[in-house]
């Protein structure tokens, strides 16, 4: 039963990033309606795969990498999915994002999960940092988003993107509050993390996978003040918050690797 919704969940996202990309492309109005409807099955069978794992497994979102990336897969298409009301055109940033989603979601099944701590605290590190992370891919979807445009209206080549995106104003917008999101949470699941590290005995030598991972979110708050001070705006910003994404995407990739 895991294994079908499993396969169901990878096939539903795949197909509605598709459908988003090629709508993207030029493609025809009526086929990407059908793309939120194939998100939603996606998003609802892997909510069902992961709540049986929980419920009849023991495999909760902290039990290990694998776990959490699935939930972090989950997250985001979750947040694509209730993108669309935050007004016309902007579900199909989906497309820019989904990508990611389906990667983590693939990786949870083949990344090695070791002996992971217990307890609230740890519990409360996991989720917050998921959520904090995926706050920060939806910044990063957004962002590339803005630099397609960018690029179409500065060149005054106003084509498919223009029609078919939000604006740039909208964009900036989206991006900012999506920022705002990921460093509250990314801050607490930092202070979680060292008291984690501390109580297992790492408290005077945090490990550099961890020191990594601070360095990140150091850059998401500097991009944050810059851009309240209104000295980093439109490319500027956009191109930050890819950095910091990409920053954490490789945080991600080091404790998968060592599971």
């Amino acid at each position: 039963m895991s294994d079908v919704l499993f396969s169901t969940t990878a096939a539903a996202y795949a197909v509605a990033c598709v459908l988003w990309l090629v709508y993207l492309r030029g493609g025809e109005a009526p086929a990407v309606a059908r793309a939120p409807w194939a998100l939603g099955i996606g998003v609802a069978a892997h909510l069902l795969r992961d709540g049986l794992r929980w419920g009849l497994e023991g495999v909760a979102p902290s039990a290990g990498i694998g776990p959490t990336l699935s939930t972090l897969a989950l997250a985001i298409a979750t947040a694509m999915l209730l993108l669309r009301r935050a007004g016309p055109r902007v579900d199909v940033i989906a497309g820019f994002a989904l990508p990611v989603a389906l990667g983590m979601l693939l990786a949870s099944r083949v990344v090695h999960s070791g002996g992971t701590p217990s307890g609230a605290t740890f519990v409360v590190h996991v989720l917050t940092n998921t959520l904090g992370v995926a706050a920060a891919i939806v910044a990063c979807a957004v962002a590339i988003a803005y630099l397609l445009l960018e690029r179409q209206v500065k060149a005054k080549r106003l084509g498919v993107l223009f029609r078919r995106l939000p604006s740039l104003d909208q964009l900036e917008t989206l991006s900012a509050r999506s920022v705002y999101v990921a460093i509250p949470a990314l801050t607490v699941g930092i202070i979680t993390g060292h008291v984690v590290a501390a109580r297992s005995g790492r408290a005077s030598g945090l490990p550099w996978q961890q020191l990594f991972a601070m360095s990140t979110w150091v850059v998401f708050v500097v991009l944050a003040v810059l851009r309240a001070l209104g000295a980093w705006r439109g490319r500027r910003a956009m191109l930050g918050t890819l950095a910091g994404g990409a920053a954490l995407l490789l945080t991600l990739a080091i404790y998968a690797r060592r599971g």
